[in-house]
């Protein structure tokens, strides 16, 4: 079972953030020199990935299970742009031929220019697209976006500004064999939630010389570190639901306290929150929530007098909310300093009286 929490770090001090920093860094640059690599061999008969996942470690510094994710993030982004390679010439055939249609079905003189125009853009996509197909390529993949690297090129953001957004992704896979995720895990101590991150904290190099003539290799160390997060209660409810089974429904939450109020809680003896629950409850079921008849006279149409003449506006609405919105506001100019849950959930049957009155 995959699951997938989002959180947010709280707080992290100057050296985890600077520790955090040089990880995402290490695997961002790691990833990116994986898929050039598995880019060049795509179609090299004998080669393999584990022996990639090696170089990646050794280059970067990252521990086998590290390097494994980076090298899989690459090979997933390799895929990623070998199937919408397809998708761009399947939808650019079907743009080139939708303008070809036009031209068959006649086109006005002052149109003519414009149309050209983009067809020719979009037949020089096309080509494009069928080059790298019939070359075996891929179009060029631009990590941190093209936003971004243009901002770069017309120097808006700096360097640093640059790389920070290009840098700024660390993956981690879980495994069973572990019991979860060795390098990115969640941990609860003394009810508060952590994550704890192995990241790289330092590269030692020993220059003993060997007796084959060659130099020791660099000793690199890992930390763990343990930084305070903050989850969303919504989030937390979803996961434990999904965990065990329990179905998870989202429905807008749009006037469900003023509905609970005006038409549940007096009739079942709840409070404005239990009534809210109840209108959520339904919806969820695809339940409809029509305005009681005892608030029919809120929808009266309006005198009003408009360019010198008595009109009468319409105050109902195929709308659902809509029809809501416009009790609330009948309420609150009717009961004024009374309008309060307490209030109306006491005397909701002698609210009558208000309305015709």
């Amino acid at each position: 079972m995959k699951v997938t929490l989002r959180c947010l770090l709280y707080n992290p001090s100057n050296e985890d953030f600077d520790l955090i920093s040089g990880m995402m860094n290490h695997f961002c640059k790691a990833k990116h020199f994986a898929y050039k690599r598995l880019e060049e061999n795509r179609f090299t008969e004998g080669f393999k990935i584990h022996e990639l996942s090696k170089i990646v470690s050794e280059n970067y510094g990252l521990n086998s299970r590290q390097s494994k994710d980076a090298v899989e993030q690459a090979r997933q982004t390799m895929i990623s742009k070998v199937q919408l390679l397809n998708l761009r010439i399947t939808e650019y055939e079907g743009k080139v031929e939708k303008l070809l249609k036009k031209f068959d079905k006649g086109v006005k003189l002052e149109q003519r220019h414009g149309i050209i125009t983009k067809l020719d853009k979009r037949l020089r996509k096309l080509c494009t697209y069928l080059t790298h197909k019939t070359n075996n390529t891929l179009p060029s993949v631009i990590f941190g976006g093209k936003e971004n690297f243009y901002k770069r090129c017309k120097g808006t953001i700096s360097n640093e500004d640059y790389q920070l957004r290009r840098n700024n992704q660390f993956v981690s896979r879980g495994d069973k064999t572990k019991k979860g995720n060795p390098n990115l895990r969640i941990v609860i101590k003394d009810t508060n939630v952590y994550l704890e991150i192995t990241t790289l904290e330092s590269t030692k190099t020993d220059s003993r010389l060997k007796s084959d003539g060659s130099f020791t290799k660099s000793k690199i160390t890992y930390k763990k570190i343990l930084t305070p997060i903050y989850i969303p209660q919504k989030l937390m409810l979803e996961s434990a639901c999904y965990k065990n089974g329990v179905e998870f429904i989202k429905v807008k939450p749009q006037y469900t306290s003023k509905i609970g109020l005006y038409k549940y809680c007096h009739q079942y003896g709840m409070d404005v929150h239990n009534g809210a629950a109840m209108v959520i409850a339904r919806r969820s079921y695809g339940f409809k929530e029509k305005v009681p008849k005892l608030y029919k006279g809120f929808f009266k149409p309006i005198p009003i007098i408009k360019d010198g003449k008595l009109t009468y506006t319409n105050t109902t609405y195929s709308n659902e909310w809509s029809n809501w919105s416009n009790v609330s506001a009948r309420f609150k100019m009717i009961l004024q300093k009374d309008c309060y849950p307490g209030f109306i959930i006491k005397n909701r049957k002698d609210i009558r009286d208000m309305i015709l009155a």
